[in-house]
């Protein structure tokens, strides 16, 4: 791994600290890996990694569709996962449609855990502010 030339968001991007922090805490030391080059966005990042001219850490999810048709390879490093935490924020002052009831109520806590905020964030009711977690890999 570190004989490759890496492609990488800024240094001060939250991801790429997020990524940073993933691989030391895995026992890989990132100073040692050749950063060739720094990016601000994902999509220069893909491009760059097509045009061959090195690897990336990217979310898969940010590459299902250069996988599929080909384009792009994705390569596992054995013990390195990475979660992220993602929450659902409402303002419970704003009308929510019943779809969006429904879709809080029925279909995100298939995918979340549910951590209700404490009753006196903001004074508000518990359920009014409570994010759903979504673990992601």
């Amino acid at each position: 791994m570190y004989k490759l030339q890496f492609i990488a968001l800024d240094s001060q991007s939250t991801i790429r600290k997020v990524i940073d922090q993933v691989l030391t805490r895995c026992g890989i030391d990132t100073r040692r890996l050749k950063i060739e080059m720094e990016l601000n966005t994902i999509e220069a990042i893909k491009n760059a990694v097509q045009a061959g001219l090195g690897a990336a850490f990217v979310s898969i999810s940010a590459i299902e569709k250069e996988l599929q048709m080909g384009v792009l390879h994705r390569s596992r490093i054995e013990g390195v996962i990475v979660n992220r935490t993602l929450s659902v924020i409402v303002n419970p002052n704003r009308y929510r449609s019943k779809a969006a009831e429904a879709f809080t109520a029925e279909i995100l806590p298939q995918f979340a855990t549910y951590q209700p905020a404490p009753p006196e964030e903001n004074g508000a009711k518990p359920e009014s502010l409570a994010p759903l977690t979504l673990e992601t890999t």
